[in-house]
């Protein structure tokens, strides 16, 4: 409610605290939002590792750390972690389209258009694919 509202400091300091009496996922998520909200990519990379150290093959952290690794230019590891999800949940084409967008970062377009393919076959109206024209319908 606290980071919905703008309030990051606040929000951080309540996942703080969560996190000292129970570490669940939603407060190593939270955290990580949070540093990420605050610009600090780095920071929320390092929550999200550490919440992977508890629960390492959580869905939720996975992406997160997808999407981290992707945005810090880590694309081997947002690949890792693309994949690692896709195992648990083969159906969501927005980690489709992001494992095709690693893929692509990587120099490897024929695979990084396959997986973009995968997410329009599960999601006609994926975002990226269709304003950049890499798949068509």
């Amino acid at each position: 409610m606290l980071l919905r509202q703008g309030d990051v400091a606040s929000a951080r300091s309540a996942f703080v605290t969560a996190l000292e009496t129970e570490p669940r996922v939603e407060a190593f998520v939270g955290l990580a939002l949070c540093e990420q909200r605050s610009g600090d990519l780095a920071a929320a990379l390092r929550v999200v590792e550490s919440g992977k150290q508890r629960h390492p093959r959580h869905a939720e952290l996975l992406y997160r750390e997808a999407v981290l690794c992707f945005r810090t230019s880590r694309s081997e590891a947002a690949e890792r972690a693309c994949r690692g999800y896709l195992d648990q949940r083969s159906d969501d084409a927005s980690v489709w389209e992001l494992l095709g967008l690693v893929i692509e970062q990587r120099d490897q377009p024929r695979a990084g258009v396959e997986a973009l393919t995968r997410a329009v076959e599960l999601d006609p109206g994926a975002g990226v694919l269709c304003h950049r024209g890499l798949v068509r319908k």
